[in-house]
């Protein structure tokens, strides 16, 4: 019986070709739906192995460094595209690049739409992430048990817990970031945006002292079983 790393490479292999990128030094996956990414996720917890959300793979932090050996890598790159589920919805997937949401996006086409959330490296300064911050209704990931999970955004009427402003550089600590829905018309143009005062003072980031939820609670129910702790 094929055990530990040996069956988690064969489980990837089975999904279909080329969803597995490379299998050394360790497995690089590019899921092309979230059911495939939803198998991956769950044939890492399998087989022991935790959960490396790469986005397009670009680049890394100087400090970056793996806690653990046994890691699969996801890209998200190939879960790209917009679908306008009604006049006041639009679902973007997260591997699409921020130049295809953010008219005035100075950065090229390889930095994902997931990337902008979950690297969030200028914080809450970021006019970019402000601007589509203020239009997210919801955003969809995937959680360490391998469910689809929607959670509200600053944009989606009624109230919420303020669990997917915690998505904001968690740097994939807390899921898969698969979609998020956003308020139409697309393409943002940032700086029309920012000068909505509205939009200026929408609240970004983490929730504050005011919240219920600390950390440890997002993160048990997000990934109880520290799949993304890598």
């Amino acid at each position: 019986m094929i055990m530990g790393a040996n069956a988690l490479i064969q489980h990837l292999r089975d999904l279909g070709d080329g969803v597995l990128l490379q299998d050394e030094p360790y497995p690089v996956v590019a899921p092309q739906s979230i059911e495939q990414l939803q198998s991956c996720i769950a044939a890492a917890r399998n087989e022991g192995s935790v959960v490396l959300p790469l986005g397009n793979g670009s680049s890394f932090p100087k400090d970056f460094s793996l806690l653990r050996e046994r890691v699969l890598a996801v890209m998200t790159i190939r879960l790209q595209g917009t679908d306008y589920s009604s006049p006041f919805s639009v679902h973007v997937a997260s591997g699409t690049p921020v130049s295809a949401v953010i008219a005035d996006f100075a950065g090229g086409g390889r930095r994902t739409l997931g990337g902008l959330f979950a690297d969030a490296r200028m914080g809450t300064t970021d006019p970019l992430l402000r601007a589509v911050w203020s239009r997210t209704r919801a955003i969809d990931i995937i959680t360490g048990d391998a469910r689809l999970v929607t959670l509200a955004g600053p944009a989606r009427c009624g109230a919420h817990d303020g669990t997917a402003s915690w998505l904001i550089g968690s740097r994939g600590r807390l899921g898969v970031l698969v979609s998020v829905e956003l308020v139409p018309p697309l393409p943002v143009h940032v700086m029309e945006d920012l000068s909505d005062e509205k939009v200026r003072g929408a609240a970004i980031g983490p929730v504050g002292e005011s919240s219920v939820l600390s950390s440890g609670d997002i993160r048990s129910k997000l990934d109880p079983h520290g799949l993304f702790q890598w």
